[in-house]
């Protein structure tokens, strides 16, 4: 039988948007076309222009998806800490998401703010400091070794980055290959961020269920039976 359709939830989704779009309409002081078309046509420039900047955007949107829509699908049989840990999780990546798409850090904050780029970075990596330590309980029952290999590429891409800054191009590289490892090494991160929040997502839906179906309840997953399953998965 169909659900009754829920007109609240679809009023609160639609109606930011619409207002929004009306507010563009009665603005004056940005084309229209600029803010509503899409860049290539607005421009004229290939649609392959930074298009693994455009896949990073995806496997970004995609993490946060993940770890919210975990969160909402397993909440009632997950501990606080694991709760916590996917929130805080879809709340780094839509952060990151936001600074890569409106490139925050390279123009937003430096231009209205006064932020330099090293200053910035020097957050992220306290940020991000913060988020190992405060969930490394629920880390090491996870595969880590893709978070690991993930922070190996991300702090390539952050090196290279304010190697720029005092050195372009680099002598012992062309600007070519320097662009291919900076962006190369952010872009493998951004997936590997995305595949271990996947990863998370399939160890909490796999053991939920399996207890389901063997048990008929839904318990509540600790974190020693995280970590067999955990290493069970690795191997």
């Amino acid at each position: 039988m169909m659900k009754k359709i829920s007109y609240k939830i679809i009023g609160l989704v639609y109606l930011p948007f619409l207002i929004l779009l009306i507010a563009i309409g009665l603005q004056k002081k940005v084309s229209v076309k600029l803010l509503v078309r899409d860049i290539f046509s607005v421009i004229e420039i290939p649609s392959y222009t930074s298009i693994v900047s455009n896949l990073g955007i995806l496997f970004w949107c995609s993490a946060l998806t993940i770890c919210w829509f975990s969160y909402l699908l397993f909440q009632n049989h997950l501990s606080k800490k694991k709760k916590n840990f996917l929130i805080y999780s879809g709340a780094i990546s839509l952060f990151l998401l936001f600074d890569d798409f409106f490139l925050l850090h390279e123009r937003f904050y430096s231009s209205h703010f006064h932020i330099s780029e090293k200053l910035l970075f020097c957050i992220y990596v306290i940020i991000f400091i913060n988020y190992l330590i405060r969930f490394r309980s629920v880390i090491v029952t996870t595969q880590y070794q893709i978070l690991l290999l993930t922070m190996v590429f991300f702090a390539t891409s952050f090196g290279l980055d304010l190697i720029e800054e005092r050195l372009f191009p680099p002598p012992q590289l062309g600007p070519d290959i320097f662009f291919l490892i900076e962006d190369g090494s952010k872009f493998l991160g951004i997936i590997g961020w995305c595949l271990y929040l996947t990863s998370v997502g399939l160890l909490y839906g796999t053991k939920i269920m399996s207890q389901v179906k063997t048990k008929n309840f839904y318990p509540q997953i600790d974190e020693e039976e995280d970590a067999i399953t955990s290493e069970k998965m690795i191997s």
